[in-house]
């Protein structure tokens, strides 16, 4: 059984019993998607016409507060839990409005989350397998055991983020203001989404991948800026941490194209292969740690004399101990010689 506690995809509010005045059934849900694109914060609110609702819980919980892990805010606060009533666990409440607050990630929730071939995520709310019976019905998605009269489901996203395509599978209006996107429906149950989303691409990203085309020279946006992957032998000779010409031109042309973009923060990051170092050459780098520090030096130095804000950079040294790729062969230790320049949001 999926667990049931992040409710952004297994909106489960139950009748109890219903009040003598009837009242619609109003479910808003709002989900703040993290810039990684898997954990979220989201907020949903519920108003009934009914004198108490249940809500199942993962099946593994053992009280009220086990079944309301997740949460960080949940009203009203006087609830109770019940195992005797289904084959799963309830919260039970006792009033028509119902608020939660809940921290969860598209990973672990009851949908389908991967990668489509252009390497966006693509999330699905209902794994089209499971559905719930309560009293006999079947559920599956967002629903609610008496029927959902308004939803308004809600997701926002960072701003480093795009909605690519998406679609629900009942009818209703979609409304999508800067990275909030709306769907509007009444009179519906048993609710799936799918959504495609992508990272938005950063003009320095963009202008630094035209521009190092035929260079040698990675260029990869991250979630938190862009990482510039440069082999070592492009910026050095064999055992040296003296920056060539053609490393010297390399530089001056990636510090041009950045400040036609946008400050950064700059972390300078040097690694090498597992290769120990011997000879006369230990004399002056007695180990790899020495040699990928001495590297992220110079080319710390060479972007500052382009005119790069000092104090906006750093030199890191790793050393043989972040490899990209296995040391057995020769063409891993050649991926693994690199600098790595990380352009960081500030």
């Amino acid at each position: 059984m999926k667990s049931f506690a992040p409710i952004l995809f297994s909106a489960i509010f139950t009748i109890i019993s219903p009040i003598a005045a009837w009242s619609e059934t109003v479910i808003e849900t709002v989900t703040f998607l993290n810039d990684d694109a898997n954990n979220y914060t989201q907020f949903t609110s519920i108003r009934t016409g009914f004198s108490s609702l249940f809500k199942p819980v993962d099946e593994t919980a053992q009280s009220a507060d086990d079944g309301l892990s997740e949460h960080l805010y949940f009203f009203p606060n006087d609830y109770g839990f019940d195992t005797s009533r289904f084959s799963f666990p309830i919260i039970t409440t006792r009033g028509a409005d119902r608020s939660e607050l809940v921290l969860g990630s598209l990973a672990d929730d009851a949908g389908i989350l991967t990668t489509s071939p252009e390497g966006n995520s693509v999330y699905k709310t209902w794994d089209e397998e499971t559905i719930q019976t309560i009293n006999g019905q079947s559920y599956f998605g967002l629903y609610f055991t008496g029927g959902i009269d308004k939803l308004a489901y809600v997701w926002v996203l960072p701003s480093s983020m795009e909605f690519v395509r998406y679609s629900a599978n009942v009818k209703g209006d979609w409304v999508l203001r800067g990275n909030a996107l709306a769907f509007f429906a009444e009179d519906v149950n048993n609710v799936a989404f799918e959504f495609e989303l992508q990272r938005k691409l950063d003009d320095a990203f963009k202008d630094l991948s035209e521009n190092l085309a035929d260079r040698e020279v990675e260029v990869r946006q991250d979630e938190d800026g862009i990482t510039l992957t440069v082999l070592g032998t492009i910026l050095f000779a064999s055992g040296s941490a003296d920056i060539t010409p053609a490393g010297a031109a390399l530089l001056n042309e990636i510090v041009s194209t950045i400040g036609a973009s946008r400050e950064f923060r700059i972390s300078v990051e040097g690694h090498t292969d597992n290769t120990q170092i011997s000879g006369a050459l230990a004399k002056r780098f007695p180990t790899n740690w020495e040699l990928s520090s001495a590297r992220s030096l110079s080319v710390l130095q060479a972007l500052a004399s382009e005119g790069v804000d000092e104090g906006l950079m750093e030199a890191r040294a790793f050393g043989e101990h972040r490899p990209r790729s296995s040391n057995d062969t020769a063409e891993g230790r050649a991926e693994n010689r690199r600098i790595e320049i990380r352009l960081l949001d500030k």
